[in-house]
């Protein structure tokens, strides 16, 4: 499900609100084909261990400069946590995103690919998620346009 929020723009661009309903409409007609996730053990990572991931996006009624993939590792802080109720939180020192590269292209199949190189060690979720992007966009995830892997 897709929910639709307007977000601010950095300045006016001649049709930001004509780009924002227009990109609600043609965000549906991508699809993740594959995905992969090489590296660490498992959700165990040691310093310096490499973490090769990519994802394979058809970008449907979208331009190649209109979509973005990311990579996402959050620490599992769980085991060293204190939980109030059923809710856990989440610390930005524990969350990291990164953008991956735009590496291949044949017809309308995207590749997107990161190497991403472990600061910590611990125990890590990953996530892949691919969302619309707007030089003039502040926020992508404001949007609430968002396909997660």
């Amino acid at each position: 499900m897709l929910c639709y929020q307007t977000t601010p723009l950095k300045k006016q661009s001649p049709f930001p609100n004509e780009w924002l309903s227009s990109i609600r409409n043609r965000f549906a007609s991508i699809h993740i084909n594959t995905i992969n996730l090489k590296g660490g053990n498992g959700d165990v990572l040691n310093v310096n261990d490499v973490v090769s991931a990519s994802i394979e996006v058809h970008k449907g009624k979208l331009t190649k400069e209109e979509i973005s993939a990311q990579l996402i590792i959050i620490k599992d802080s769980s085991h060293d946590s204190i939980v109030y109720g059923d809710k856990l939180e989440i610390y930005d020192e524990y969350f990291s995103v990164f953008e991956m590269q735009l590496v291949a292209e044949k017809e309308d199949v995207l590749t997107y690919s990161i190497n991403y190189v472990a600061q910590k060690s611990g125990k890590f979720n990953y996530g892949m998620r691919v969302l619309p992007k707007h030089p003039d966009l502040t926020n992508r995830t404001n949007i609430n346009l968002i396909y997660w892997a």
